[in-house]
């Protein structure tokens, strides 16, 4: 296969296992509603994120306020600098991801995987945050803020991105079985 087609199921195959983790969640979110509590949207249009930093914006919106409220807000009072306060954020949301895993044999390379996909989350949401502060100007001049060619070569970048962690994250673990 090319690289292009392998890009592209990887990224059918992300959007499908996300979908069906949604899905199960909007179901129970729906069953909770059916009941009487008032519970909000934990996802918001995910798929169309222009930038891993937008992703996290729409992922998962519930855990996300846990992790801002309890990890990274404090960090970012003590003056810790936004690198160190973004990377224990995405550090945090990977150990509790391992954490939920409790029941399964972690080897050492699922440890490893896990501390490395949320350290590359980490770096691409903080150089988002970052670049744009860094040349203000490139960003005023290429219209960054406000093209739409910009936000769809964003989404696609974006997709490609995840698509491209999610791959190799299942390949690596299924390998290390």
């Amino acid at each position: 296969t090319t690289g292009a087609s392998l890009l592209g199921l990887s990224y059918l195959n992300y959007i499908a296992l996300s979908c069906e983790l949604v899905f199960g969640y909007n179901m129970a979110l729906g069953l909770l509603r059916l009941a009487g509590l008032p519970i909000r949207d934990n996802f918001g249009a995910w798929f169309l994120a222009c930038t891993p930093n937008d992703h996290w914006r729409r992922w998962n919106l519930l855990y996300r306020e846990w992790i801002l409220t309890f990890t990274f807000y404090p960090l970012m009072r003590a003056r810790r600098g936004l690198f160190v306060c973004v990377m224990a954020a995405l550090l945090t949301s990977g150990l509790v991801h391992l954490f939920a895993r409790v029941g399964d044999p972690i080897g050492f390379q699922k440890i490893g995987l896990t501390v490395l996909y949320w350290t590359i989350n980490g770096l691409a949401i903080y150089a988002v945050l970052t670049i744009p502060r860094r040349i203000p100007r490139a960003i005023v001049w290429l219209r960054l803020d406000t093209s739409r060619a910009w936000m769809v070569a964003g989404w696609l970048a974006t997709s490609a991105f995840y698509a491209i962690l999610f791959f190799v994250n299942q390949e690596c673990e299924t390998f290390s079985e």
